[in-house]
């Protein structure tokens, strides 16, 4: 029972860090609230300290309870990842679409720590390290046009291609990153994930699969929309391109998406003996 109560506890905190759905709505709140900075250490650093606890306090330190609660997470996992994608494409935000996403990846992340395999929980390690620079590139990027217009509408932009090619490389690249194209760092981790899901169940891990789509469908929707189409003069009629600060920063996270995605080792062989002396704990039940 304590063990239980314990693992509860645990999760439930972990969960509301991620955040996991039904912990996820002050997040968008956050973001929208919040710096560029703030936004840059909350989606970068902040939100992978809930998956580090969850591998390293439920798996490690309770994990009879884990491998009991581990088929119930694993089904809300699944579900906040498909309702937080299909909310994301609801909204006018442009810093609520990248936040909603965020807690869709990291719900997707959450399936792959209790699919109790070590794949499945060294994607999810590798997920937690690749969104950290994607979702800071998006939130930069956002950072850097609010500075110019002050505004995150998303009806206020479009064409951005005219004004801004250098943005638009850059904001296109994220984008496609995002959507976890082979190449990138995202895909690593993505593959990781549902491929863990079809070991542990597949009806799960084919619901999970839909979250691909709709996380194609609004991350193309958003670029759409502000990138390309007819100008909007009436809101922006002219806009400088990012100087070079903005291009240093942007190109930095650009090669660190690159590298880790045709050289994942980088990653997992360092944190591959870890996991499994973690993981260890779990097989034995």
């Amino acid at each position: 029972f304590i063990h239980d109560f314990l693992c509860r506890t645990f999760f439930f905190a972990f969960a509301s860090k991620i955040p996991l759905t039904s912990f996820h709505s002050w997040l968008p709140e956050a973001h929208v609230e919040a710096s560029t900075p703030g936004s840059v250490l909350l989606a970068g650093i902040l939100l992978k300290l809930g998956l580090y606890g969850l591998i390293v306090f439920c798996l490690m330190l309770l994990p009879d309870s884990s491998y009991v609660f581990g088929p119930f997470v694993f089904v809300v996992a699944i579900f906040g990842a498909i309702y937080t994608a299909v909310l994301a494409i609801r909204q006018q935000d442009l810093k609520r679409v990248i936040a909603y996403s965020s807690v869709s990846h990291m719900c997707a992340a959450t399936v792959g720590v209790f699919s109790q395999h070590l794949g499945g929980v060294q994607a999810s390690f590798f997920q937690g390290v690749s969104h950290g620079f994607i979702s800071v590139g998006l939130f930069s990027l956002i950072g850097f046009i609010y500075d110019r217009t002050g505004s995150r509408d998303i009806q206020k932009y479009a064409g951005l291609t005219r004004l801004m090619p250098l943005f638009s490389f850059f904001f296109l690249f994220f984008t496609l990153s995002n959507l976890a194209l082979p190449g990138f760092s995202s895909f690593v981790g993505e593959f990781g994930i549902m491929y863990s899901a079809f070991i542990k169940n597949i009806y799960g891990a084919f619901f999970l699969l839909t979250t691909v789509i709709i996380v194609g469908g609004y991350s193309l929707l958003l670029s759409n929309r502000i990138l390309f189409g007819d100008l909007n003069r009436v809101s922006i009629e002219y806009l400088n391109d990012i100087n070079a600060r903005e291009i240093s920063i942007s190109f930095l996270l650009v090669f660190f998406i690159i590298l880790l995605g045709v050289h994942p080792s980088l990653v997992s062989d360092t944190f591959n003996d870890p996991l499994i002396y973690i993981l260890k704990f779990v097989y034995q039940y």
